[in-house]
């Protein structure tokens, strides 16, 4: 998985050894992606109180 972005020749490289590429939050056409909802996961956020968890 890479969330940086790969040289033409680097991902022939990964290319000839066979191995998978999945791109992090940037889209490469012809390539999987994966896409992280800050948002969602903001809001999905519970204290250790929330938790039942005491704080500290």
């Amino acid at each position: 998985m890479f969330s940086f972005d790969l040289t033409e020749e680097e991902t022939a490289r990964l290319d000839d050894l066979g191995m998978s590429v999945i791109y992090v939050s940037q889209h490469v056409d012809g390539r999987p992606s994966v896409y992280v909802d800050d948002v969602a996961g903001a809001l999905q956020v519970q204290s250790p109180s929330e938790m039942g968890r005491p704080a500290g």
